[in-house]
């Protein structure tokens, strides 16, 4: 006799297996990595960048021309950011800070746009 697997009881079983993670807690730094079974691939943990006021005021003044006009900066010129600023992040993160403040910066006028049409 063959039991039927519904997708349901599959994704309550695969829930089972990998741990329970509190807001705001890392299952990484608990030292544990697991790994799923359907896919048999290590997860990892994401690596977020809390950035200070300071440091989005300074991003956005020295790289306002990206932001606004596109682009993107090169990493010597992000290089030499760090080392006047002394921010303690590597070159890919300014470098993807940048590109998230285009999108953001594009989303924002976007919005605005569309709510100037829509006042008309």
């Amino acid at each position: 006799m063959m039991l039927a697997v519904t997708n349901t009881k599959r994704k309550a079983v695969l829930e089972d297996l990998v741990p329970k993670q509190k807001s705001g807690e890392n299952v990484e730094s608990q030292g544990q990595n697991y790994t799923s079974s359907a896919t048999n691939t290590k997860c990892k943990e994401r690596r977020y960048i809390r950035w200070t006021d300071s440091q989005n005021v300074a991003i956005r003044q020295h790289f306002q021309k990206y932001i606004f006009e596109g682009g993107l900066p090169g990493r010597k010129e992000i290089e030499h950011f760090l080392a006047d600023t002394e921010i303690p992040h590597p070159a890919a993160a300014i470098y993807t800070k940048v590109f998230n403040e285009q999108r953001t910066a594009s989303r924002r006028a976007d919005r605005r746009l569309q709510e100037m049409k829509d006042a008309d």
